[in-house]
């Protein structure tokens, strides 16, 4: 039994009203009110779990420790970081996690994840006694809570936890389901997996017969209130909450990473399938249409991204390596990144869309650097939206894991035309490579990378060269929990 940085609930902040009906929650002191009164409403749930998305603002950011300025450096997708400018960067980058600035980021990291489960346990453990919400209401502020708590804990396990298939025995961390002030037990792989599948179904199950992304189109749902009977911002921008789809593309995710196949390849294929009434895909692939809008962050494949109000990219054309845009790498040198991540660097429009070139700056010269998120600033006309999970996965999902090769061909023929990326023949000698080298191209500056090469178990890492191990893929526990009740 272990602490978890003394997390106790004492009060739960919600606003009582929204400025205005697509607004996203903005949590003050003043707006604090006790928990019970909180969720006496339905108001109260809807602006409860609009307060968790706000609060994710803070963990799924491009440049939060889950995103660019750590898992991307963990997987060396970048240039080396100096010590002495970037002490948390160059110890993720060498993996050094003894160093006190690594505890440090990696502890922020773990809290603000932490925090977010007690929020959404307040809201499920509320759930089951209240008599406020309509049948309708219920099962999807369940399911989207249920969802989001699986999202936190997989990538909670991604990151601290073993390598796939090792140490299956080990107590790992605890899967959070309480609010509770007492002390959470640690879980082994077993355990831990049992709980979040548990989680994924039912929240599958709620969705199923509640969000509204089944009957009506993406596009119909980015007005709010435009939809008779659908009165509230909880059923609008369902890209931007924990959907159906998302919840489905979670569970192809999960079970990729147990080295269940067959099951992450359906759930994959179901998204993929995914229809509108007219016959028009759910969701699209990103093409120079996208890149055109500057949609970098292709936001039509987003099956779950977090809204922000804006992202100013501002060190963009100067050099700050914690900022997403000035995380880079060099071309022609001996540290040359581009050749090891696209390999088709003439037409492939991951690389000749949405990669800039830094002409000059204080430390580095013809620099390249993401364009993903450079028009997401308030006076920028992009989608401000941060990809979670994607369609292109989906995508990826199946060309790695399908046994039947001439559906994995087809899946991901139809993701390369989109990308003009060059196309090969996938046998079953080169499935995993080819898909891998998919995911570095498709994921960049998005935190996946790290883990990518992690359910591999890789023993190099695909940009800078370097070997690593199965150690350094267990990410140490931060020292304020690991210190606790030994």
């Amino acid at each position: 039994m272990r602490k978890l940085f003394n997390l106790i609930i004492t009060a739960f902040a919600v606003m009582v009203s929204f400025t205005s009906c697509d607004d996203f929650l903005t949590v003050e002191p003043k707006d604090m009110v006790s928990v019970d009164k909180a969720l006496s409403s339905r108001d109260g749930y809807v602006a409860a779990l609009v307060g968790v998305y706000e609060k994710m603002r803070t963990s799924y950011s491009p440049s939060s420790f889950l995103f660019c300025s750590g898992t991307d450096e963990l997987a060396n997708i970048y240039a080396f970081p100096s010590y002495s400018a970037f002490p948390s960067l160059n110890s993720c980058y060498n993996h050094d996690y003894d160093d006190t600035n690594f505890d440090d980021a990696s502890g922020s990291a773990f809290l603000s994840m932490y925090e977010l489960l007690v929020n959404i346990n307040v809201i499920i453990e509320h759930l089951e006694t209240s008599d406020v919400l309509s049948d309708e209401e219920f099962a999807l502020i369940e399911g989207e809570a249920k969802g989001l708590r699986a999202l936190i804990q997989f990538d909670l396990w991604r990151l601290y936890g073993p390598v796939p298939g090792e140490d299956m025995s080990d107590l790992v961390l605890p899967y959070a389901l309480t609010a509770s002030k007492d002390p959470l037990s640690y879980s082994t792989y077993p355990e831990y997996f049992t709980l979040l599948l548990a989680d994924l179904n039912d929240a599958r199950a709620d969705l199923a017969v509640s969000d509204p992304i089944l009957k009506y189109s993406n596009d119909e749902l980015s007005e709010s209130g435009s939809i008779d009977g659908y009165n509230d911002l909880n059923w609008y921008y369902r890209q931007n909450r924990m959907n159906y789809y998302a919840v489905t593309g979670l569970l192809a995710r999960v079970e990729q990473w147990m080295g269940n196949k067959d099951q992450a390849v359906t759930y994959a294929k179901e998204v993929i399938a995914a229809k509108n009434e007219d016959g028009s895909s759910k969701f699209s692939l990103g093409t120079t249409s996208n890149i055109g809008d500057g949609d970098y962050a292709f936001s039509t494949e987003h099956l779950f991204g977090v809204k922000i109000t804006e992202y100013d990219d501002e060190d963009y054309n100067s050099y700050n390596a914690a900022a997403v845009g000035d995380s880079y790498y060099l071309e022609g040198t001996s540290w040359d990144g581009t050749v090891r991540a696209f390999e088709n660097y003439t037409t492939d429009i991951r690389y000749v869309g949405l990669m800039g070139t830094l002409s000059s700056n204080a430390m580095v010269y013809n620099a390249k650097v993401t364009k993903k998120y450079s028009n997401m600033s308030e006076e920028d006309s992009g989608e401000k939206s941060i990809p979670v999970i994607r369609l292109a996965e989906m995508y990826l999902i199946v060309v790695e894991a399908d046994s039947d090769l001439g559906e994995a061909q087809t899946y991901y023929e139809k993701l390369l035309n989109t990308r003009n990326d060059d196309i090969k023949t996938i046998t079953e000698d080169n499935q995993a490579d080819i898909a891998f080298a998919q995911y570095v191209k498709e994921l960049w500056a998005e935190g996946q990378i790290f883990y990518a090469c992690k359910r591999q178990n890789r023993s190099t890492l695909p940009v800078s060269g370097a070997s690593i191990s199965t150690a350094d893929y267990r990410v140490k526990l931060p020292s304020g929990e690991t210190n606790a009740d030994l």
